[in-house]
């Protein structure tokens, strides 16, 4: 009998405590009404004529908040949202650079609104915000790419100065690039107020916009995000130099400060007319980075630098026509002729300007090889004294080249001596 009573007993005692109205349950979801006027004169009217719908996000989706309803419903969690605007609008907090310009940051407060309460009862409007950092893409040599970050996170205007505090749900976002590039990641989920943003790497190879959607905002909203080229500068020594290849003019490349020592990037030289050697440069930082061109034919020509396919900077450099060579040239004809008529030998032309004749091929040539030989030296026939130089070297070569002409062609008169 008494192994009977116990039995009872146990079997009672699992009824009772197994039974539903006494097993473990979730606490319900408390849900909490809000007056809509409220709800709208914190959220903020939006900037249409027309006042853009509430609308209430919760797990189960998205839902309109009716026109006549005169309260809102939500539970701990839930958001209540509101769009205020057809696009971002500039942080009028931090000091707005020029168009183009570099700065540490640019930020852009997103046109939406959400209340939403915690587990706590604490209510709070988010508003989110986008920091795109160094206001844009930089290129990076090693990918050949542009490439940089933003942050992405909501600020609680009911209580600016708090700290970061957790959402009993997490904000989702997506974003989408137009153009090409790729954002990492695609998609965030924000469980936290404060500037404790998220980050978000991107990676182009032009200009881009980005389009932060959500559940809310299917369209999304457009963020455009620039790119800096770099910022090569091309300078050509000499600039102006004697036409038909008597010259040569060195084009230096340098980059500005901000990069690293070691840094490397592929400038390709483009021009129309010239030939730029070598035609593909690596420019690296803390080096002598140059190429060489050769003169052509009289006119200014422009030489451009690009970089990934576009321009980044461009020299003009001037072929003068050469009359300095030229009246060097023809000086030393003279001097050279004269000294083979005046000189006192058998056989040496009859007159002056057969002298000169015989001699100036022999001159012209030398003379050439004169500038060339003063340009390979470093030397150019615009600086001082270089073109007597050349004036020497063509009176030898007119005087030698006569006389070895005389001697093949066996030219010339003899004097008869006067009997």
């Amino acid at each position: 009998m008494r192994r009977a009573n116990v039995a009872f007993s146990l079997a009672t005692a699992a009824l009772i405590f197994g039974s539903p109205a006494l097993q473990s349950q979730r606490a319900a979801t408390r849900v909490r009404p809000f007056d809509r006027a409220r709800i709208e004169r914190v959220l903020g009217s939006a900037a249409a004529s027309d006042t853009s719908p509430l609308k209430i996000v919760n797990p189960a989706g998205v839902e309109l908040v009716a026109q006549s309803a005169d309260t809102i419903r939500v539970a701990a969690g839930d958001f209540i949202f509101r769009k205020i605007g057809a696009g971002v609008v500039r942080d009028t907090a931090r000091s707005s650079p020029e168009p183009g310009l570099r700065a540490e940051a640019r930020t852009f407060e997103l046109p939406y609104r959400w209340f939403t309460t915690d587990t706590n009862g604490v209510e709070r409007v988010l508003i989110p915000k986008l920091i795109v950092h160094q206001n844009g893409l930089t290129f990076n040599s090693a990918t050949g790419l542009f490439s940089g970050r933003a942050s992405i996170g909501v600020i609680d205007s009911l209580h600016p100065n708090e700290g970061s505090q957790p959402l009993a749900r997490p904000l989702k976002m997506a974003l989408l690039v137009i153009g090409p590039g790729t954002p990492v990641p695609d998609k965030l989920e924000i469980n936290h107020t404060s500037l404790d943003y998220e980050t978000v790497e991107f990676s182009a190879r032009d200009s881009i916009v980005v389009r932060i959607v959500t559940a809310t905002d299917p369209e999304g909203v457009l963020i455009p995000v620039q790119v800096f080229r770099p910022a090569i500068k091309l300078y050509a020594l000499p600039s102006v130099l004697q036409a038909f290849g008597l010259g040569t003019s060195t084009i230096s490349v340098t980059l500005p400060p901000g990069h690293a020592r070691g840094d490397t990037m592929l400038v390709t030289f483009a021009t129309q007319s010239l030939n730029v050697r070598p035609a593909i440069l690596p420019v690296t930082v803390g080096r002598a980075n140059e190429a060489k061109i050769r003169s052509g034919v009289p006119g200014t020509h422009t030489i451009s630098a690009q970089i990934n396919g576009r321009e980044s900077d461009s020299v003009e450099v001037t072929f003068a026509w050469p009359w300095l060579f030229l009246s060097a040239a023809v000086v030393g004809f003279i001097v050279g002729g004269a000294a083979t008529f005046f000189g006192d030998r058998p056989g040496k032309p009859t007159s002056i300007g057969l002298a000169i004749l015989k001699g100036a091929p022999f001159g012209f040539l030398t003379a050439v090889a004169a500038a060339l030989g003063l340009d390979w030296l470093g030397l150019h026939l615009d600086d001082a004294g270089t073109w007597m130089g050349v004036m020497l070297t063509a009176a030898l070569g007119a005087y030698a080249g006569e006389r070895i002409l005389e001697r093949v062609t066996g030219g010339g008169s003899t004097k008869v001596p006067a009997t």
